[in-house]
């Protein structure tokens, strides 16, 4: 947990809040607390709550700057009500505020350090594009012995008050480089863009979608905010907590030890409570169409499972499969 702004003599507090049963234990070991950044086995990681912003720099030539801010944008109907990391007030993204339409076109661009020659990194990060005036953002690669700008991945478009993710392969490159996020002003006031949790991780990205939990998170996945379901998805190893129920094992490894994703549908759940994982933005399927293939455990006394997909201008998602009732102890 990451500690900053604190001008006076604090005190840590570890609270643990009972469960609605003795199944509920809780335990603590190997407390530590050092000065600076939480250590990290990633390349490049930011969050934005370094007030430095971890490096990155506002290029001085455009006419506009990336703002550090946190909580909801001043403006009504675009921007972040929240940043990405902690879904809360709490906590920072930059964004670049939305203008009146005599600025069109006009931008800000934010430069990334310089990083070391690579063998393939996947560069990814979380993106908020909302607001009917909203306008671009593309991210760029330059190396250090050229000024020129590479473009890499761009969207223009309202996705509404939400956080999507995108991922970029950063291929072979001999020579230092560094990325930048251009924000460029669409035609009015409603439109402020966002970005946070800047990560690069070695080896080229997966496709967008993809996740085996193995990092003990939903990858590019989220579970959806309350009123529109009951509980989450959760990420778990080895035995679930009841019994009669759930897998032993993951998929992935087939051990106790790699991850997965589950519910746990234990009281205070009631019959039909729904829980649901959503996948990021996705691009519009090939001519081809596209494959989405995962692994499923259900065993006990099941309610059912059900994948729908959701087009951004729809009016509510569509059904496209489904499964119900007990399938045994195993992953199909």
């Amino acid at each position: 947990v990451k500690l900053n702004g604190i001008t006076s003599l604090y005190s840590i507090i570890l609270q643990g809040v009972a469960g609605v049963s003795f199944q509920g234990d809780i335990a603590l070991d190997n407390l530590q607390l050092v000065d600076g950044n939480c250590p990290s086995d990633l390349p490049f990681e930011c969050d934005f709550d370094d007030e430095n912003l971890c490096g990155f720099i506002n290029d001085p030539t455009e006419k506009h700057r990336w703002i550090r801010h946190k909580g909801a944008t001043p403006g009504t109907l675009n921007g972040p009500s929240f940043d990405h990391t902690t879904l809360t007030s709490s906590g920072y993204y930059v964004y670049v505020p939305s203008a009146s339409s005599g600025r069109e076109g006009e931008k800000a661009l934010l430069v990334s350090p310089w990083n070391s020659n690579t063998n393939g990194q996947c560069l990814s990060f979380w993106y908020h594009s909302f607001g009917a005036d909203v306008g671009s953002l593309t991210v760029y690669k330059r190396v250090l012995s050229s000024s020129q700008l590479y473009p890499l991945w761009k969207v223009n478009y309202n996705f509404g008050d939400i956080w999507n993710a995108a991922e970029i392969t950063i291929r072979k490159t001999d020579e230092s480089w560094a990325f930048a996020f251009e924000s460029e002003y669409g035609v009015g006031y409603f439109g402020d863009l966002a970005i946070d949790d800047v990560t690069l991780r070695e080896g080229f990205c997966p496709t967008l979608g993809s996740c085996s939990f193995e990092s003990i998170d939903f990858c590019t996945w989220h579970n959806i905010r309350s009123p529109a379901d009951q509980f989450d998805w959760l990420v778990a190893h080895g035995e679930t907590d009841s019994a009669f129920t759930g897998p032993t094992v993951d998929h992935t490894y087939n051990d106790a030890f790699g991850y997965y994703a589950y519910i746990e549908t234990s009281s205070p759940r009631q019959t039909n409570d729904r829980a649901i994982l959503e996948s990021t933005i996705l691009m519009p399927t090939s001519s081809i169409g596209s494959c989405f293939s995962f692994w499923y455990h259900m065993y006990g006394s099941i309610g059912s499972l059900n994948i729908y997909v959701n087009g951004v201008k729809s009016k509510q998602p569509l059904w496209v499969w489904g499964l119900q009732g007990n399938q045994g102890n195993k992953w199909l």
